[in-house]
């Protein structure tokens, strides 16, 4: 597969796109292991941590709170109205994007907070406690992963900004991928991913999801800013099924440049 080709044809820079692909037990790739800022796409990895910490199975849509780790249940916070703010959190942050829930999501799986800055033996213990997530991830997906920091509309504060002097999120297409494939590893991995389509909010129909023909079943999670777009989507075509990242920079005013060059990708193969 040239997926050179592939970037050029819909218009895209070869050198500042990251591409990884899994069809049918192949695997391809252009700079698929180059680390990008992820944007929200480190959404689908908290998603991931919060599902193998006990937070998130099948039956929490009918009963909030089974699921969770039996001492949660002994914290402050324990109770029907935290769990089912907890789920709606989750559900806002991977359909919706949401960074207002994404917040709320890290300081739960993490036990920390925001707020003014820390020194001494609080900071060293909030930066173990919210770095928790990239050793869990790094071992996973492939390391290095960073996955710490929250993700604002402006920028952080306080504490959030110690630990953004650390360094920047970041992540590589192929670490996506294997986030997004790891929910597939046990049968019910569709029925916990329901929430990554992102019906509602473009992520469906936009991105990789515009080059699929209509009613394709697709599981998906984007993420952007003003200098990066991505996407990473699994979905069956003809039989066979994708996984697919694709990460842009310095074009994300290019809103269709994601789904030309999954339409380019397809119509290669």
């Amino acid at each position: 597969m040239d997926l050179t080709r592939a970037v050029l044809g819909a218009g895209g820079d070869p050198d500042r796109v990251g591409v990884s692909v899994s069809r049918a037990g192949h695997f391809f790739g252009l700079r698929s292991e180059v680390a990008f800022y992820p944007a929200s796409v480190c959404k689908l990895f908290w998603y991931r941590y919060a599902v193998d910490l006990g937070y998130i199975s099948p039956s929490r849509a009918e009963s909030p709170g089974e699921g969770f780790p039996p001492e949660t249940r002994e914290w402050p916070w324990a109770g029907r109205r935290a769990f089912a703010d907890l789920d709606r959190a989750l559900k806002a942050m991977i359909q919706e994007s949401d960074n207002d829930a994404t917040s709320y999501v890290i300081d739960v799986l993490s036990g920390t907070t925001s707020g003014p800055e820390l020194d001494g033996d609080e900071l060293e213990e909030y930066l173990r406690r919210r770095s928790q997530i990239d050793t869990y991830s790094s071992a996973q997906f492939g390391e290095p992963i960073r996955m710490a920091n929250k993700t604002f509309e402006f920028g952080p504060y306080g504490r959030e900004s110690q630990l953004r002097a650390l360094g920047s999120n970041f992540c590589t297409p192929i670490q996506a991928v294997r986030c997004l494939q790891s929910f597939f590893a046990t049968s019910d991995g569709g029925e916990l991913l329901q929430r990554v389509t992102g019906e509602g909010n473009g992520q469906a129909d936009q991105f990789i999801g515009a080059a699929l023909p209509a009613g394709t079943r697709l599981w998906s999670k984007a993420g952007w800013t003003s200098r990066v777009r991505h996407d990473v989507a699994r979905f069956e075509v003809d039989g066979d099924v994708w996984d697919l990242a694709l990460f842009t920079e310095g074009a994300s005013d290019d809103e269709g440049l994601i789904g030309r060059i999954a339409g380019q990708i397809l119509e290669g193969l």
